[in-house]
């Protein structure tokens, strides 16, 4: 009789279950257990497993409960199922040395990270200021309106004046035991100015980088709420201005725009 095998696993994203059901019906008791970490019968990694209370569900599926729910302010976090019954283990490795059988899960409350939140987050700051943007580079030049501001790969920069939200970047030190990390997440935005007048194009560039950094830097936007959770020491720190030459003429300026925020988290 073969071992049992998970053949399907549903994730409800209720930060404490999962859903599995099995090839067949368990011969004899059947046992599941979970881990943050993969591994398999016999190997050190088996230590960190945890045997999981379930409910049977019928027709060979179960509501697996994970030892250590995920709480609503906390992101996912992977978890790793085996199970067993009188046969033996639903996992093992080939003769190539490779995990076959296991089944994993991203347990908690959204399928949405953290740090992908927080750029949303800071793009829409900039996009609801389009306006106060334009604004601003109207006192220099009547006819200029911002065209685009982006974020991500699916796009790209087809006109001026625009900004470009990139280089994205997560630290996640550890802090204080145990397991405390203060996450720190910042960015980079890049606007670039175009126009026929080169004293004004430069006048132009200069008010552009600077609204936004004042814009950034307004007391409403020095925190920021994802979820439960709360990013704070948002600011926009240095303003670098540049001129991009080609074939020995400048035909765009330019900034770059550091920001940041931080928040506190622990860790599994």
């Amino acid at each position: 009789m073969p071992t049992p095998q998970i053949t399907s696993l549903v994730n409800p994203l209720d930060g404490r279950t999962v859903e599995i059901t099995l090839a067949a019906a368990p011969s004899g008791t059947l046992h599941v257990y979970a881990s943050r970490l993969p591994g398999a019968p016999g190997e050190d990694a088996l230590d960190a497993w945890e045997e999981a209370l379930i409910d049977s569900l019928g027709s060979n599926t179960y509501r697996v409960y994970v030892p250590w729910p995920v709480s609503l302010d906390s992101a996912p976090e992977p978890f790793h199922f085996i199970a067993q019954d009188n046969v033996g283990y639903s996992v093992s490795r080939d003769a190539l040395g490779n995990l076959v059988g296991q089944k994993c899960a991203w347990v908690g409350h959204t399928n949405s990270d953290d740090f992908s939140a927080i750029m949303e987050q800071l793009h829409q700051r900039v996009l609801d200021n389009r306006d106060a943007i334009t604004a601003r580079l109207q006192q220099i030049e009547p006819d200029s309106v911002l065209q685009q501001v982006i974020w991500g790969m699916g796009q790209k920069l087809t006109a001026y004046p625009c900004i470009e939200i990139n280089h994205v970047a997560l630290a996640e030190p550890y802090e204080v035991a145990p397991m405390g990390r203060l996450a720190r997440v910042q960015a980079e935005l890049y606007g670039y100015v175009v126009h026929q007048v080169e004293t004004v194009q430069a006048r132009l560039g200069a008010a552009f980088g600077r609204a936004l950094q004042h814009i950034l830097n307004q007391e409403g936007y020095e925190q920021m709420r994802i979820g439960n959770k709360i990013v704070t020491a948002c600011q926009a720190t240095t303003l670098k201005f540049d001129n991009n030459v080609w074939n020995g003429e400048k035909f765009v300026d330019s900034f770059s725009l550091a920001w940041e925020g931080q928040y506190g988290e622990y860790l599994p």
